[in-house]
């Protein structure tokens, strides 16, 4: 049975969302109603993500269920650098779906903009430093030189919110995943900020079994709760398992506490 589900901002703190991809060739269906008024259509075009990246992999997965379930040609370049990106290309008319996370989608949906079709997966908060780094918890960052991500990409949008809500004093830097990782591994920078599905980036994975060795940051408690109250449409408190991304050494070393959004397909 395809499972599909439609979000409104009263929904998201009640209930658990799926981890997993769900009901793509469901949503498919679903999706063709709600983007064409009265004549159904066989090509869409998708909004998704950069190569390597965790929205490319959801994105080709989408598209191949869509051509084999639904018999819908879906055309995706790959060329997104993410949530904000995405979410700008549907509101211009330049794609008919996007991959948005549910915070950066939030302000769209309460004006009616945009509509969410359904959760794909959890989008976990990644706080990333090195492994002999000084940095144990998210208010050890005053000071320091974190990577935000490029300006159009979901992870700069939640990066942004974060330390805005907080009295902290950081070293912004704005560079891609791959920059980032290279920059925090020479000791440029001290810790990066990321967030996706917990390994569906294989540019992450890939980063994180590389020496010389990462770590992740907990989030704290009460800044967990400040965020899930200040924001309940956007977040939920979640726990990344120990090992999640390396088994030996552990990576993380313990289970983690975080926050969480959704992936959402609008």
């Amino acid at each position: 049975m395809h499972i599909f589900t439609k979000l409104s901002t009263a929904i998201y703190p009640h209930h658990k969302l799926p981890s997993k991809l769900i009901g793509i060739g469901g949503i498919f269906l679903w999706a063709i109603a709600l983007t064409s008024c009265t004549t159904q259509r066989h090509s869409l075009t998708l909004s998704s993500g950069a190569n390597g990246g965790a929205y490319e992999n959801i994105g080709r997965q989408i598209v191949i269920s869509a051509r084999e379930v639904g018999k819908i040609k879906v055309r995706d370049n790959y060329d997104s650098y993410g949530s904000q990106q995405n979410l700008k290309r549907l509101l211009n008319g330049e794609a008919d779906l996007a991959l948005v996370q549910l915070d950066v989608a939030s302000e769209a949906m309460k004006m009616g903009k945009v509509q969410a079709i359904a959760v794909l997966a959890h989008e976990y908060l990644h706080l990333i430093t090195q492994s002999d780094s000084e940095i144990e918890t998210f208010t050890d960052l005053d000071g320091k030189r974190v990577i935000f991500g490029a300006p159009e990409s979901g992870i700069y949008f939640t990066a942004r919110r974060l330390f805005s809500a907080t009295n902290l004093n950081i070293i912004e830097a704005n560079i891609d995943i791959k920059e980032g990782f290279d920059k925090l591994k020479q000791k440029e920078i001290d810790a990066f900020v990321y967030v996706g599905p917990v390994g569906s980036s294989k540019k992450v994975q890939a980063e994180l079994a590389t020496p010389p060795l990462l770590r992740l940051v907990p989030i704290s408690t009460a800044f967990i709760n400040y965020l899930t109250i200040q924001f309940p449409e956007s977040y939920q408190s979640a726990t990344m398992p120990k090992g999640s991304y390396i088994p030996l050494p552990p990576i993380p070393q313990e289970d983690l506490p975080t926050i969480s959004t959704a992936a959402a397909l609008v």
